[in-house]
């Protein structure tokens, strides 16, 4: 063998390993991108996580720690370009005070009644 041969060999080694590294990566990744609603952002005072909310709807969760409201975005996907547009804030002491006042709250002794 000659060292074009040997050459050859090399380079036809390495298309088949890098042929066969492509064909694993793109098994893993996916074509189209998801939102997972286990991914949670926290910064700072705020905590930010996607999520479905319908057939085809992903909303965007926006919890802030220190105005303590929950702000839920729908986001548009549809036309040209993607639109994210406020579709209601909850006021969260109001939400559970509400809640303690029906009963579904517990004394906070950790433990729910029986």
């Amino acid at each position: 063998m000659n060292r074009t041969q040997v050459a050859c060999y090399c380079l036809l080694a390495s298309a088949f390993m890098l042929a066969g590294l492509l064909i694993v990566n793109v098994q893993r990744a996916q074509i189209l991108p998801t939102a997972h609603a286990d991914q949670v952002l926290a910064k700072g005072s705020l905590t930010i996580m996607t999520g479905r909310t319908g057939n085809s709807d992903e909303s965007l969760f926006v919890l802030d720690n220190i105005s303590q409201r929950l702000l839920i975005y729908r986001v548009k996907l549809t036309g040209r370009k993607g639109r994210i547009e406020l579709a209601r804030f909850v006021e969260l002491d109001q939400l559970f005070s509400q809640t303690v006042a029906k009963g579904g709250g517990n004394d906070g002794g950790g433990r729910a009644p029986r």
